[in-house]
């Protein structure tokens, strides 16, 4: 299960889940003291400044960095979107950790180098005995 959020229309921060929690490392109380630009880069052209991208219901998908309460990073994929809490018109932030998908990306584009490194030189010695 992914960490969720939910805030106000200030960002202020109202709810968690056990796995914000566990992932931020913050207490459920410290996290309902903040505002959700103090736990993840919220990306305000994507948001807009005032929350406004999600007040007609669109749901809103950009990568952010979570920031931990012992001062570590975790990359995550935000989904931010507009609902009703406590009959209030709120804000709930799905915060996926995409660290393995991070790791497999890097894994893949080291792969890649080392491939057209190897083949580069064969390759240039084939091209250049044509000549």
């Amino acid at each position: 299960m992914d960490p969720i959020l939910i805030t106000d229309l200030n960002g202020n921060i109202l709810e968690v889940n056990r796995q914000a929690v566990a992932l931020s490392r913050h207490t459920s109380i410290e996290l309902q003291t903040m505002r959700i630009d103090q736990i993840h880069e919220v990306n305000w052209e994507i948001v807009g400044t005032k929350f406004e991208a999600l007040q007609n219901g669109a749901t809103r998908i950009y990568e952010s960095g979570l920031h931990r309460q012992d001062g570590g990073s975790v990359p995550v994929e935000v989904y931010a979107r507009h609902v009703e809490f406590q009959d209030a018109n709120s804000i709930q932030w799905i915060l996926r950790d995409i660290t393995a998908r991070r790791e497999l990306d890097e894994l893949r584009n080291d792969m890649t180098s080392m491939i057209f490194h190897d083949l580069r030189s064969p390759l240039g010695n084939i091209v250049g005995n044509r000549r």
